[in-house]
């Protein structure tokens, strides 16, 4: 059971590549780059969320009140706007999430 855990811990980790990577499962880091495939040339590059936020997202969306709360401690922004960058609608956020579930 410690082995799964540990390698599941490490999996996660991978996935956020040293804060290049991602846990939101809709992150497109090509719309992050000036000019990128997803960005207008007329408007600036999307702001990233950073972990605790995007940890956030992630604990509204499996219903896991303690990791919410968890990612609130650590700085997460339930304000924060998702959207280019993670192929979402402009203006959405984990608090609308929240309201949505």
């Amino acid at each position: 059971m410690r082995k799964r855990r540990a390698e599941a811990a490490a999996a996660y980790e991978a996935c956020w590549d040293g804060g290049k990577g991602s846990h939101h499962p809709d992150f497109d880091p090509s719309a992050l780059l000036v000019g990128g495939a997803s960005s207008a040339a007329s408007s600036p590059p999307p702001r990233r969320a950073s972990r605790a936020t995007e940890e956030l997202y992630n604990a509204i969306v499996a219903d896991d009140v303690g990791a919410a709360y968890a990612a609130l401690e650590a700085g997460a922004e339930p304000g924060f706007e998702f959207g280019r960058a993670y192929r979402t609608a402009e203006g959405y956020t984990p608090l609308m999430a929240a309201a949505h579930r």
